[in-house]
């Protein structure tokens, strides 16, 4: 009896009796703790630690820490990374060699860090007769650098910032080898650049509007107004040798209302034949504009479903082709084809999906008016070629890519970025056939 009433008191000392246990809570299943978040590369594995020992080793390149533990066991983390191998380290250069890169010659060399060959002492000229000109600053990437030929001289196009202002500007690759002094263009953000038989015609923004600007085998520029309005999107021009000119679209083909532009050889605005076809080509595109009789008509494209149209007077049929790496084995994209009405392109409901085989024919009431191939186009029964110049290229090591040489006169010359991702800048090489 004495010991209840002494437990009575100290549970009336500790303020009641014992809380009441939720059965239901007792029973609930425990969740273990799960987490992963990044983690920093330790000291000890990074490439700083494993390069410059002239081993070619695996380090680590992205780690991630894992924490696992909880109900009643103890909380454990613990690093895990994935691993890759250095390029290089000091003299190990993995076997490789200048010429197994595709160069004529050349000292192979480790870059500072053992993350990349140094390819700089590697020589892209196969023969005596070629000579390269190290661009420096002057061209900050491959993509930038274009190389246009005319007649017997060779231009490369750049951009390059002028009051923090994007301009392209231009100099004459010279058989010396050498550039010429830089000239400023003015006109900024660059669209294309193509040869006429008497000047290099190049589109971009001056003040507000685009312009045509063109720069002739003497240094001459002249300027005039495109004729298409700014900030539109995308423009392009592509070249029409039939015409010694240019054809201008801005906007995105396949929307609404894409303005279309022909210019002369001076870049200057000129009205759409009334008559006959107009064949333009550039690295990617191809289009090919042909008059149609006025009325109701189906239009087919190989591939796609037909187009229904009904021509007014002065209506032409629009018809392109596009091709870009993204697409599978470099393959044609593209095409499409629409009535072009009052200098635009108007809304196409055909052809907007891939096609395969990689060949686009375009009937108008069951005549075949265009046909896309590889080598050469046919517009309404005349072959229209690519006009591609087989050059022979035998000075230049194979690592420089054919699409980038161009030929003018006796002087071949080609862009060439050396491993291709930077940060090296690219290079210009310069051979005489004579």
């Amino acid at each position: 009896m004495r010991t209840c009433f002494l437990l009575a008191i100290v549970i009336a000392a500790c303020g009641g009796a014992p809380p009441a246990v939720d059965e239901r809570e007792a029973r609930m299943p425990c969740d273990p703790i799960s987490t992963e978040r990044p983690a920093e590369v330790p000291p000890a594995q990074s490439i700083a630690a494993t390069c410059g020992n002239g081993r070619v080793e695996d380090h680590a390149v992205a780690c991630v820490e894992r924490c696992h533990g909880g109900c009643d066991r103890e909380i454990t983390c613990a690093v895990e990374c994935n691993h890759a191998r250095e390029a290089c380290d000091l003299a190990d250069v993995r076997g490789e060699t200048c010429t197994s890169r595709g160069f004529a010659s050349g000292a192979l060399a480790c870059r500072a860090g053992c993350a990349a060959l140094d390819l700089s002492e590697c020589d892209a000229c196969a023969t005596a007769a070629c000579r390269t000109i190290d661009l420096g600053a002057l061209a900050p990437s491959e993509d930038d650098l274009r190389l246009v030929a005319l007649g017997r001289a060779v231009r490369a196009f750049w951009t390059a910032e002028v009051d923090d202002e994007p301009h392209l500007v231009t100099a004459l690759v010279e058989p010396g080898p050498a550039l010429s002094p830089p000239i400023d263009l003015g006109i900024e953000v660059a669209r294309e650049i193509v040869a006429s038989s008497s000047a290099w015609i190049t589109l971009g923004e001056l003040n507000g509007a685009i312009v045509t600007r063109t720069i002739d085998a003497r240094g001459r520029i002249a300027t005039a107004p495109a004729g298409i309005a700014p900030d539109v999107g995308t423009y392009r021009m592509l070249a029409v040798p039939a015409r010694d000119g240019a054809l201008i679209t801005a906007g995105e083909l396949g929307s609404n209302l894409v303005p279309v532009v022909l210019v002369d050889r001076r870049g200057t605005v000129v009205p759409l034949p009334a008559r006959g076809a107009v064949h333009a080509i550039g690295a990617r595109d191809r289009m090919a504009i042909v008059p149609v009789g006025e009325g109701p008509a189906t239009v087919q494209l190989a591939g796609a479903e037909s187009l229904a149209i009904d021509a007014r007077p002065g209506d032409r049929l629009a018809t392109w082709i596009h091709v870009a790496e993204s697409c599978a084995g470099g393959a044609w994209c593209y095409g499409g084809a629409a009535l072009l009405r009052d200098g635009s392109i108007g809304v196409p409901t055909a052809g907007a999906a891939p096609l395969d085989p990689p060949a686009l024919t375009i009937a108008v009431g069951g005549v075949t008016r265009v046909a896309f191939a590889e080598d050469a186009d046919t517009i309404d029964g005349s072959r229209a070629p690519r006009s591609q110049v087989v050059i022979d290229r035998s000075p230049f090591a194979p690592a420089v890519p054919t699409e980038h040489v161009v030929r003018a006169g006796d002087v071949i010359a080609a862009r060439f970025d050396p491993d291709g991702e930077g940060p090296e800048a690219p290079r210009v090489l310069v051979a005489s056939l004579r």
